[in-house]
């Protein structure tokens, strides 16, 4: 192995993080006796260093006879990047003490962890100063970005206001960014405004200044300041970007404007796999599932060989919120054909889709062959036998969901409730009281307490029902909505009006669940005048 080779295989390794080669790379190094040379103990140490390996970046770095400030650097870089900011402050302050002198990548390096933190933001501010980096670019730059993101940007802007007379693009972007980032999406737009109005081509804004600015809009859920953006895009010349396009896209999909979002997927001219999964699960997320399947069927129309994982969780998510689980098993067999190798979301959403079709079986034996499972795996499974009733499959599979590492959540224990209460099965759901209490493990929540009040009502023991609903330390509509519907299902109507006239009283102003629960109540105990009079309320 020749000595000039090495530090370039290390250095591709170090950039596409191919550990497993480095490793191979270090042996043959070892076995070639070149372990001395200081230039291949540099680029060993950089190596593990990117590929967050500390401590054999550690070990390189103490073996090395002589340590210059690209080894310091590294060293320091390493336990940065591995979030250890007092073990990289150690380190500088080793440097110095062996009389080593940093270089701007040195304090570079200190800024690596993350999330930043302001104390030691200003110790790199310091370092800077006593150091004579200042008056550099890239550290200052990096500083500002470190300032606004540590929480604190009105200070990142104090200090980009200081450096006035050397601004780049780069700098602009870091206060736009910080500012977008904490919400003060106005002082972002007017910084964008400053930039576009000052002309110069050294700060135009460019890309990632958009990227930055949509990112907070989409954030903060701001539709109306997210087309005044798309506006200023236009305006400003900026040629077609698929980073920008993408942002558009996931600005107008999280803004819940789905129409706006699909013209600009259709002005997209070329779109990639991230363009088609972001359109596709965002329609999904906004109840747009026959719009998505559009969009899928024009994907597959372009074409293109559909690999995505995603894509297919999106579609198989979309074809069960419309039923159409005849589509949802042909993409199945696309898969199958197609040979493509599937994550755990996809396997999930097989799961949850034969479960809601009915068939229990497939789905089951999707689950079985699932290596690994996380609690969206067991609820998936828990869902669909307590929604087709087969509660003793629920209780089954909740017992083998114990005695392994998964710990049921509160969805579960909701889950087991519902299928208890589907069928009236009341000792099962006292036992699920009981586990809830004395496991310790299942944080009480009002989606719990609302579960137990639902169950207890159905199979009858209003007591218990109205104790659990009046232990509550919250409660939220669908809470109140369970004990009226509980009350008048079993012909009270008096105490379920009444309970409503207390709903009133707390000042939440009721919804359709509410006024459902109530007319129902009336309905069961032949209260048609109440009933009118509730009727009535609704429209007024």
């Amino acid at each position: 192995m020749e000595v000039h080779t090495v530090p370039k295989l290390l250095k591709s390794c170090a950039t596409t993080s191919s550990l497993s080669l480095g490793q191979s790379i270090h042996n043959r190094v070892i076995v070639s006796g070149l372990s001395s040379d200081p230039y291949i103990s540099s680029s060993l140490l950089h190596f593990y260093s990117k590929c967050d390996q500390t401590q054999l970046a550690r070990n390189i770095f103490d073996a090395m006879l002589t340590k210059n400030v690209v080894a310091w650097t590294s060293i320091i870089a390493a336990y940065s990047r591995s979030n250890d900011p007092g073990s990289a402050f150690s380190m500088y302050n080793h440097m110095r003490s062996h009389g080593v002198l940093p270089n701007s990548f040195t304090l570079l390096s200190l800024l690596l962890a993350w999330p930043p933190r302001f104390f030691n933001v200003q110790c790199v501010h310091a370092c800077a100063v006593r150091t004579g980096f200042a008056g550099s670019l890239v550290v200052v730059n990096s500083m500002l970005n470190a300032y606004a993101k540590s929480g604190n940007v009105d200070v990142s802007r104090a200090l980009f206001d200081e450096m006035r007379c050397f601004w780049d693009v780069v700098s602009w972007n870091c206060v736009v960014s910080g500012y977008a980032w904490c919400g003060n999406l106005k002082e972002s737009m007017s910084l964008v405004k400053r930039m576009m109005g000052l002309g110069g081509e050294s700060v135009r804004p460019d890309a990632q200044t958009f990227t930055s600015l949509l990112s907070g809009v989409s954030d903060h859920g701001e539709l109306k300041l997210g087309k005044s953006v798309h506006a200023q895009i236009l305006v400003s010349g900026l040629r077609p970007d698929k980073h920008v396009e993408t942002a558009l896209l996931g600005m107008y999909l999280n803004c819940g404007s789905t129409d706006d979002a699909l013209l600009v997927f259709d002005e997209m001219l070329d779109a990639d796999a991230v363009s088609w999964t972001a359109m596709i699960s965002g329609l999904v997320q906004n109840f747009k599932a026959h719009d998505a399947l559009i969009v899928f069927r024009k994907l597959l129309a372009s074409g293109a060989l559909v690999n995505s994982i995603e894509t297919f969780a999106s579609v198989l998510a979309a074809c069960v919120q419309m039923g159409l689980f005849l589509m949802a098993a042909s993409i199945h067999c696309y898969i199958i054909r197609h040979k493509i190798s599937v994550d755990l979301s996809v396997q999930n959403s097989l799961v949850t889709m034969y479960a809601k079709c009915g068939r229990l079986d497939v789905s089951r034996e999707i689950f079985n062959r699932m290596h690994i499972r996380n609690s969206v795996s067991w609820n998936a499974m828990l869902s669909g036998y307590a929604r087709n009733g087969c509660l003793n499959e629920a209780f089954s599979l909740f017992d083998e969901m114990r005695m392994t590492t998964q710990i049921p959540d509160s969805i579960s224990i909701v889950l087991l409730l519902q299928a208890c209460a589907s069928v009236g099965a009341l000792q099962h759901g006292k036992w699920v009281h009981g586990f809830i209490v004395q496991s310790g493990i299942i944080m009480r929540c009002i989606s719990v307490d609302t579960a137990l009040i639902d169950m207890y009502s159905k199979c009858g023991d209003l007591q218990k029902a109205w104790k659990c609903f009046d232990e509550m330390p919250e409660k939220d509509m669908v809470s109140w909505s369970a004990i009226i519907a509980g009350h008048g299902g079993h012909g009270h109507g008096e105490v379920a009006l009444k309970i409503y006239q207390d709903f009133l009283a707390t000042g939440l102003k009721p919804n359709s669940v509410i006024f459902l629960s109530v007319l129902s109540a009336c309905s069961h105990s032949g209260m048609v005048s109440q009933g009118l009079q509730i009727f009535q309320s609704m429209t007024e």
